[in-house]
């Protein structure tokens, strides 16, 4: 898969999506990093269990560091959803 966003893009966050509901597969989001709460990461659902917890994989499956390493993250760790790219304007628009 392509990816929808690239490292140097400004997005707009909904930190208040996810207040209500769980993300749905296939729902790209920023979340703290498991490993180093430091440190937010985009990454886009793949799974979501049924005790809260979440798969989260990386479009560039062959560069990204994301559930396959790991694994499960809490829903607790979801900072909100990735809903515009507006820098650079050529790539402005909706995050799908």
């Amino acid at each position: 898969m392509f990816p929808v966003l690239c490292p140097a893009d400004f997005i707009v966050v909904d930190n208040c999506f996810y207040k209500n509901r769980l993300p749905t597969v296939g729902e790209v989001v920023l979340a703290l990093d498991p490993r180093n709460p430091d440190v937010v990461i985009v990454k886009r659902v793949s799974a979501v269990h049924l005790d809260g917890t979440l798969e989260l994989l990386g479009d560039n499956m062959d560069e990204s560091t994301d559930s396959r390493l790991f694994g499960p993250i809490a829903q607790t760790l979801i900072l909100g959803r990735v809903r515009i790219c507006y820098w650079p304007l050529s790539r402005f628009g909706y995050v799908r």
